[in-house]
């Protein structure tokens, strides 16, 4: 077992100590109580989502939450899919540090890992609500998807019930089934989590819920489970943590699903009388008054994202309320993100897919209406609210950086140099200028191509993988071994300067850095042999990819302007 040095040179920003800092007060530091903590977690969530980032969509509740606090330009996820980005938050640990067996197996450790959805947490992981115990009453609502695939199923899961898909929903026995289902989801989610309470929980997508009558969005049933978790905190003699995990704007298509009756629930049957959410019909109301087209002759990817961005703004805003009508606002810190960004990035290190939207509120103690900058990182969040919520005895060891010390002691912590991304067989470093990619396969997955076992390649290893057909097709340099980019002058990772002399330095500098970081986990990575990427194999297998693009994907289905052009 390799040394870990998780943090030897990750260090924060200075620029991060403006996000909390007391109105530019210069006394001695004052302890403050903990505050309430709420983490809002978006799935597959774009800048343009949200019109306080420039969006043409309204969504007056997220902007709401801007105004009032404060504005990231450069955060970043540590892996742009859900299982490794999430597993980063609730760790504080990148992906590849996961010891999971389903993670583990097949992947010897002479030979790099593969990052996609096979990062699960296990009971030997300290957890953020675990890091916030015993002095915080801790709640987990909504998506998991970080959990050992398909333990909710029967085959699976022997405390599962079997609900047949020709199920009647309007019945007793469906509700009692479905209730007894989510009984089960909640109590694995509290064991592996630490959580004191859990609630509306979805162990992955909807699309693998086990009835098809509620195989479709339902931010009704999630902010019930949030409310449920409020209702319950607010008896207990201790602030909370809420760690809320909505499901918008990820698939399955918002604007079928919000013709579904949202009675029907992943738990049973609701009241939704006198519910904080508007009806469903409302938003297609909504659509109508702004004067966006919708429905027939209007691409399927459109009327999900433009009807799905009201939806989130309505769930959001509807738990914002609560906590201001419970006269919990000004002592809460909210946070709004995502757990990563929207194609041609997603499940890649580019920048498309890592860099999220970031929203942090805390009245009197967030500057209202700024901005920032800095780089930020997922790994960052636990080390940090540990430290916010004075439960520095409690840290654990961590990739991240525990900047609160500079809030509560006054001390200055110098800028951070670089952030760490991993995602298939990809790993990538930046400062926020420069960047560099490093794709290293497994001597197997070469030999496969040399036999002609396999015929394709992408960055996940597979021949066929949807993301990376979608991702080769914008960013010309998706095959090369070595990628560096300028951040400044190209941020859509266009032109790869890793083979022009000129920037020869750049390349070996950032090398190194990632070699660093590399040489902290147990699977090897050979950063120095790129002689894979000359072998005819890989190119042939290359080519086979670009030549089939992504028309073959049935939930793509569509060209992309990109880089943006400005309008």
């Amino acid at each position: 077992m390799k040394l870990r040095l998780y943090h030897t040179w990750l260090i924060i920003t200075s620029g991060l100590l403006l996000i909390f800092s007391f109105g530019g007060c210069t006394a001695e530091p004052e302890v403050q109580s903990p505050p309430n903590i709420v983490l809002i977690m978006a799935d597959d969530v774009d800048f343009t989502n949200f019109s306080c980032y420039g969006g043409s969509i309204p969504t007056p509740g997220i902007d709401q939450l801007a105004a009032e606090g404060m504005r990231f330009q450069n955060v970043h996820t540590t892996a742009s899919a859900c299982t490794p980005s999430r597993f980063s938050v609730i760790t504080g640990l990148y992906p590849g540090r996961c010891q999971h067996p389903d993670f583990l197996e097949g992947q010897p450790l002479d030979q790099p890992y593969k990052i996609t959805w096979n990062t699960p947490l296990t009971p030997a992981n300290t957890t953020l609500h675990e890091a916030l115990q015993p002095d915080y009453f801790t709640g987990y609502v909504g998506k998991f998807h970080i959990g050992g695939l398909h333990e909710d199923t029967p085959e699976a899961n022997p405390d599962i019930p079997l609900i047949p898909e020709t199920l009647d929903l309007n019945t007793e026995e469906a509700d009692r089934l479905l209730m007894q289902y989510q009984k089960v989801l909640q109590e694995q989610v509290r064991a592996l989590t630490g959580a004191d309470y859990a609630a509306s929980i979805l162990w992955e997508n909807s699309e693998e819920l086990p009835h098809p009558g509620i195989r479709h969005h339902h931010l009704e049933w999630m902010l019930n489970g949030g409310l449920e978790f409020l209702e319950v905190a607010s008896r207990q003699e201790q602030p909370f943590f809420l760690h809320f995990n909505t499901t918008a704007l990820h698939g399955p298509n918002h604007y079928e699903d919000l013709k579904m009756n949202a009675r029907f629930s992943p738990e049973g049957r609701l009241d939704l009388s006198n519910h904080p959410m508007p009806e469903r019909s409302s938003y297609f109301q909504q659509l109508e008054t702004l004067g966006l087209p919708h429905g027939t002759g209007v691409p399927d990817h459109i009327n999900h994202y433009n009807i799905g961005t009201l939806y989130l703004d309505a769930q959001i805003k509807a738990l914002l309320q609560v906590l201001e009508e419970k006269g919990l606002k000004d002592n809460t810190l909210v946070i709004l993100t995502a757990d990563h960004n929207l194609e041609p990035g997603k499940s890649t290190v580019y920048q498309k897919g890592l860099k999220v939207p970031f929203l942090v509120r805390w009245p009197g103690k967030v500057h209202a209406g700024t901005t920032n900058d800095d780089l930020i990182s997922f790994v960052d969040l636990l080390p940090t609210l540990a430290g916010i919520a004075q439960a520095d005895d409690k840290l654990p060891q961590t990739d991240g950086v525990d900047w609160s010390g500079a809030l509560f002691e006054g001390k200055a912590l110098p800028e951070r140099t670089h952030l760490y991304f991993e995602e298939g067989y990809t790993r990538a470093v930046t400062d926020g200028k420069w960047k560099y990619i490093a794709m290293r396969f497994p001597d197997t997955l070469i030999a496969q191509l040399e036999s002609g076992v396999q015929t394709g390649i992408t960055h996940l290893g597979q021949p066929i993988h949807a993301f990376g057909y979608i991702a080769q097709e914008y960013h010309p340099a998706y095959f090369h071994a070595d990628q560096l980019f300028d951040l400044e002058a190209d941020p859509y990772e266009q032109q790869n300067l890793a083979s022009l002399p000129a920037y020869a330095d750049t390349l070996a500098s950032l090398r190194a850095v990632l070699a660093e970081h590399a040489a902290t986990f147990d699977h090897a990575f050979p950063i120095q042999d790129t002689s894979y990427a000359k072998r005819p194999a890989y190119q042939a297998a290359a080519a086979a990819v670009k030549a089939r693009g992504s028309g073959f994907i049935p939930w793509w289905k569509r060209e992309l302007e990109y880089p943006p052009v400005k309008h």
